[in-house]
């Protein structure tokens, strides 16, 4: 896989008139017998948000909920951050999705979701002469013009999951070119390095238009993940 992941992040919906936990008590599915490093509770939001956030696996996990809704997200650790490597990222994506498939399975065996998706944001970093050539190799079928910039290709393929053959999937797919700078705040005038990029963002998911079997969300997040994975690896070739 060539790309690194800026974060792993999974959803569940919910019924919104069941009452759900907010995030302290979905903490304590995921991890049991612990508390949160952080926990915010927003008491005047109309979809009554809370968040928790904690490092573990050597990831930050956070954890946000609103009602009919629970992300859950895997990003680099601000210990891992050495601003002579540029941006924070992970290297080791499957493991870290890997690692994410299992939590949200500890959150869906104790709920009733009705969608669950799994989103993989993706980033690899490039010299400014390779971002051009980096579009065209990942996106080799689309006319894309000599000197363009802000490149953004998106699309979905739906296709059945193989454990539940009557039940679709989302697989929304986009690229992206932009960059990022980092400012170094001991230098004065504070002074920037800029990090071109090609983005890669998987968005794979149950259809709205049909509510999830009970029982099924283990197998579900399974396919998803699988799938996930080998859109990344594969690229757009997956669709080929």
């Amino acid at each position: 896989m060539e790309f690194n992941a800026e974060s792993v992040q999974g959803v569940i919906f919910l019924n919104p008139t069941v009452k759900q936990d907010d995030a302290l008590g979905l903490w304590s599915l995921i991890f049991p017998g612990e508390t949160p490093d952080g926990f915010q509770k927003q008491s005047n939001s109309p979809a009554l948000n809370t968040s928790a956030s904690g490092d573990r696996f050597g990831f930050t996990v956070n954890l946000n909920t609103q009602v009919g809704r629970i992300d859950l997200s895997l990003s680099p650790t601000a210990a891992s951050f050495d601003p002579t490597l540029g941006p924070p990222v992970i290297t080791d994506v499957p493991a870290a999705a890997t690692q994410l498939g299992n939590l949200l399975k500890r959150l869906a065996v104790n709920l009733l979701p009705v969608r669950v998706a799994i989103v993989l944001n993706l980033v690899k970093l490039l010299s400014p002469g390779e971002v051009v050539q980096e579009v065209i190799k990942n996106l080799p079928a689309f006319p894309i013009p000599d000197g363009a910039t802000d490149v953004m290709v998106q699309f979905n393929v739906r296709t059945t999951f193989p454990s539940l053959p009557d039940l679709e999937m989302n697989r929304l797919c986009a690229w992206n070119q932009g960059e990022v700078i980092l400012f170094n705040a001991d230098r004065h005038p504070s002074f920037g390095t800029t990090y071109p990029f090609l983005g890669m963002k998987i968005d794979v998911n149950t259809i709205p238009q049909k509510i999830m079997p009970d029982g099924a969300a283990a197998f579900i997040l399974d396919d998803l993940l699988i799938e996930a994975l080998a859109i990344a690896d594969a690229g757009i070739t997956r669709f080929n």
